[in-house]
């Protein structure tokens, strides 16, 4: 499950890194949002999720452009 790798502090998501910070002494409240079979897809629902709704848990540092159509279109 992805909360697996979010509770697991040797993982680099952001709960894992703030479990790390704070030694264990916070827990996290998780609640399925949206689920997918398909893991980019379950990841691009939740890049969404983040993008919209800005939690402060998850401030992105970086972002990457997207391009639909890296070759254009013939």
């Amino acid at each position: 499950m992805r909360t697996d790798e979010h509770i697991n502090p040797t993982n680099e998501t952001e709960p894992a890194r703030h479990i790390r910070k704070n030694k264990g002494n916070h827990t996290f409240v998780w609640r399925v949002l949206l689920s997918s079979k398909h893991t980019m897809k379950r990841k691009i629902l939740e890049a969404m999720l983040i993008a919209v709704h800005k939690p402060d848990l998850n401030k992105q540092m970086t972002s990457h452009p997207i391009f639909l159509f890296p070759m254009g279109i013939t």
